[in-house]
């Protein structure tokens, strides 16, 4: 089946680029397509982050045609060179043989490959609309699966018998997921079924791949779909997040007020909504800080996230409804908290969780008009004392020193003193209350 589509963009570096590579293998005497997301993204009309290339010839050919110096074997044992743009703002175009994979042992790449066909080679990828080729010098789509009738329909379906597509790379699971929310697709049946009884064996697959998923997942404007087909599918228990914090039906309130949070943010980052799900699932109140801390920790070094990323969850979880009726509060505890260069998720947090609760904004307003009011060098002034000042006066290191150094800041951030005279003559009166 091959439908004749008018793809075009002008003045499109990467568009100009992959559209050479695929013109030289042609009069070279060889198939190529554009395959995969660019072809689903165009008929989409969206306009391709990148390119990938299909091909009749063999990585040595690709080599050749195109010289060993412009070109990458990154994958030659299963049929992938990367053909080098040369510029840096033109991204390098993948260039993958008609393939045939063999069985799968590891949940994710095959032991062997079999160069074959565009229609075998169609049949070996996840999805439907992954699975179409496009020609652009003839403005051709090739749809071997079904592939434009399914993104006509809105429909996400695995190619043939979806348990053999999850079963040879468990990270499909979570693919479908994620393009059927940021789609607002409907998963197919047969598909669905698939992936709710497959969902145990989500384990299998690396956490760096599946922490990859879960960043494009949490900031993708239909995030709140996608969570809710993680948790009806059965895929969040068998997370991380279930195996340290239990089945979500055991917090199902908790989850169901996160999920409504989540709702009400327009554009957060990765840490904020990744804190809000952690609150709902790891968070213990009846446990210490400590033990909180150690769990919170403990999963983002499972889902390999970066140590800011953990140190960023971790600190709005902690700190969430710390600061409840916050006009009786000492301006020290406000301006302590407040400073944090993760103070604007943390209000950000708040007023979504409030909104979902239908509780009064009065706190997150007073936080808001403050932090907006209160000029930097207020909020934040430079340390009246330091260390050496207190070993100078006879303290020494260790937890005494911290405590009157905390001591001495507090009153600062109180405006109780504003200079280093006030603050050397209340050292000396805290010293002789011990």
């Amino acid at each position: 089946m091959a439908d004749r589509i008018e793809f075009r963009l002008h003045d499109n570096a990467d568009y100009a680029f992959a559209l050479q590579v695929v013109q030289q293998l042609q009069e070279a005497g060889f198939i190529a397509y554009w395959a995969g997301g660019c072809v689903r993204d165009f008929m989409l009309s969206k306009i391709p982050k990148d390119y990938d290339v299909a091909t009749s010839a063999r990585p040595d050919d690709v080599r050749k045609l195109f010289g060993y110096k412009k070109t990458l074997a990154v994958g030659a044992a299963f049929g992938v060179v990367i053909v080098r743009s040369g510029k840096r703002k033109i991204a390098d175009v993948e260039v993958a043989t008609f393939r045939t994979d063999l069985d799968y042992i590891d949940g994710r790449r095959p032991t062997d490959v079999v160069f074959s066909t565009p229609e075998e080679d169609a049949q070996r990828r996840d999805l439907t609309f992954n699975g179409l080729f496009y020609d652009p010098s003839s403005s051709q789509i090739h749809d071997f699966v079904g592939g434009q009738k399914d993104l006509e329909s809105g429909i996400v379906r695995a190619i043939g018998r979806p348990a053999d597509r999850f079963e040879e790379d468990k990270l499909r699971l979570l693919r479908t997921i994620r393009f059927a929310a940021h789609l607002d697709f409907k998963i197919e049946a047969a598909t669905w079924d698939a992936i709710c009884k497959n969902a145990d064996k989500l384990g299998v697959v690396s956490a760096e791949r599946i922490s990859h998923e879960l960043r494009r997942m949490l900031v993708d404007p239909h995030r709140v779909q996608a969570l809710k087909l993680l948790s009806d599918s059965g895929l969040m228990d068998a997370s991380s997040f279930g195996m340290m914090g239990g089945e979500i039906n055991s917090h199902v309130d908790e989850w169901q007020l996160a999920i409504q949070t989540i709702e009400q943010f327009t554009s957060p980052d990765f840490p904020l909504v990744l804190a809000v799900i952690e609150h709902a699932l790891l968070y213990s109140s009846s446990e210490s800080r400590e033990a909180n801390k150690h769990r919170l920790e403990t999963l983002g070094r499972e889902l390999r996230l970066s140590n800011q990323e953990i140190d960023h969850a971790t600190w709005l979880v902690l700190h969430f409804r710390c600061l409840q009726k916050p006009q009786s509060r000492p301006l020290a505890e406000l301006k302590r908290l407040l400073v944090s260069p993760y103070a604007n998720d943390l209000l950000q947090w708040e007023q979504a969780a409030a909104i979902a609760g239908n509780e009064p904004l009065d706190d997150v307003d007073f936080l808001q008009d403050f932090l907006s009011q209160t000029p930097a060098d207020v909020l934040n002034p430079p340390p009246l004392l330091g260390g050496h000042d207190l070993l100078a006066a006879g303290v020494p290191g260790g937890p005494q020193m911290k405590l009157l150094l905390d001591q001495i800041r507090d009153a600062q951030l109180n405006l109780e003193i504003s200079s280093r005279e006030e603050g050397l003559e209340l050292l000396e009166r805290l010293k002789e209350q011990r």
